[in-house]
């Protein structure tokens, strides 16, 4: 918007419209930095990281491993990175459940956000897990 005419009904707009977004924005990571965000560290690209994390969030599956096994076929020189990624995150997703339903939570802190960094390209993702829906669907295979 640099130069741009601040008279401008369309540009008053626009700029109201990213000054809300930056402040939600904030907001929201300061929100999470006063929570305990996971951070984990993997030696993938960015780009799988990625898509990793996209899988893990909108494919169903009873955990993180079946949800995401495609990727494993799609990069199979990472296979074993990508496995240990899974297994870590159902790991983690099992024991925030547990420590969830000691504390008697509500149904709205079912998020699980994690910061997953690519560390070849020093890039972050957001995975946000839904650990409830995650471990219904785990029940469900169970009583099959």
């Amino acid at each position: 918007f640099e130069g741009a005419n601040n008279k401008d009904p369309k540009i008053k707009a626009a700029r109201k419209t990213l000054k809300t977004a930056r402040q939600r924005a904030g907001n929201y990571i300061t929100n999470m930095a006063m929570d305990d965000v996971l951070v984990v560290v993997v030696d993938l690209p960015f780009t799988i990281v990625r898509e990793f994390n996209s899988a893990t969030m909108f494919k169903s599956g009873p955990n993180v491993a079946t949800a995401t096994v495609d990727l494993l076929a799609s990069y199979p020189r990472y296979k074993k990175c990508l496995k240990t990624l899974a297994m870590c995150l159902d790991h983690l997703s099992r024991r925030e459940l547990e420590e969830r339903k000691s504390l008697s939570h509500s149904g709205r802190e079912s998020l699980l956000n994690i910061l997953v960094l690519s560390f070849p390209d020093d890039r972050f993702d957001l995975l946000t897990l839904d650990i409830y829906r995650s471990s219904k669907s785990q029940n469900k295979n169970i009583e099959k």
